[in-house]
């Protein structure tokens, strides 16, 4: 009998570029502050996060939720960031900003993999098992050694709260805060549903030892992937801009006549060509772009 691979829905890995000389999270505040942004912002924008590793460059999470709320998380996520090194006054450390990139996972063996890449993430620097490293979740699943670590936060007081965590944002007060200020990820990562998906410890550390060859080509597919992102990204930055000189309108609200418009002044200008990106970026089809000459 023939093995079918069991699908799955909003699942998804979020995270931003490895290989960019900016470091954003280089020392323990601004790792602090990553770690409760994540927090924070899944929250608020109702997404269940499964696994979360910080490391100097980048972040990644295994996160779940409807599309729509996955893509207002990392762009919330991103506002936040790129905000507390603006007023921090070190933009330059995010360069023109941290970009997140948002792969859905189609299957139940990928997602077993993704939350495995995460917590092996920062094992290109860090010399023990990913359930020692301080900036992720890998301690938690099956074992929980710090589920009871820290102060709960309904022993700080609102104004300390807000002074704690930089957000007005009223959080669950059983949340628990360490003793550098950041909310333990047992907290808000989910890890009774990660141990249901592996279902065993076996399986869990099975999935733990992975092939050198296959993890470097996951990290290939995953630096192409944030790539196109990028190509997307910035193609719909600059067809925002048009928009907004052309029609006085934001590009997602912009009517479909304008959007075609932006569309026709980027390839005659020679911004863009005739592309699936290009349609994608502009919230247009494919097909659309064939009424322009």
């Amino acid at each position: 009998m023939e093995w079918i691979e069991e699908t799955v829905e909003n699942y998804w890995h979020i995270y931003s570029d490895g290989k960019r000389a900016d470091i954003p999270f280089l020392t323990d505040e601004d790792k602090v502050y990553a770690r409760n942004s994540v927090a924070i912002c899944a929250f608020q924008c109702r997404v269940t996060i499964l696994a979360v590793t910080i490391n100097d460059t980048h972040l990644h999470a295994v996160a779940r939720a409807p599309e729509e709320r996955a893509l207002r998380f990392k762009e919330r996520l991103r506002n936040r960031l790129y905000s507390y090194h603006k007023k921090g006054g070190h933009p330059e450390r995010i360069g023109g900003g941290l970009y997140f990139a948002c792969d859905p996972i189609p299957t139940r063996t990928k997602l077993k993999q993704k939350i495995i890449y995460v917590l092996r993430n920062c094992l290109d620097f860090f010399p023990f098992l990913p359930g020692e490293y301080p900036w992720g979740s890998g301690n938690l699943y099956f074992a929980r050694s710090e589920i009871r670590l820290g102060k709960p936060l309904c022993d700080y007081s609102r104004r300390e709260q807000i002074m704690i965590l930089r957000t007005n944002t009223l959080l669950p007060q059983d949340w628990r805060i360490d003793g550098q200020g950041s909310v333990t990820p047992a907290s808000f990562v989910d890890y009774r549903q990660v141990e249901s998906i592996f279902v065993t410890v076996r399986a869990f550390i099975a999935f733990l030892y992975v092939r050198k060859e296959d993890e470097e080509a996951m990290k290939r597919d995953v630096g192409r992937a944030y790539l196109e992102y990028r190509k997307l990204d910035d193609l719909r930055q600059t067809g925002n801009r048009l928009s907004q000189n052309l029609c006085k309108h934001n590009l997602r609200m912009a009517p479909f006549e304008a959007r075609l418009k932006v569309a026709s002044r980027m390839i005659r200008e020679r911004v863009a060509v005739k592309s699936e990106s290009l349609a994608k970026a502009l919230y247009l089809k494919l097909e659309d772009l064939d009424r322009l000459i």
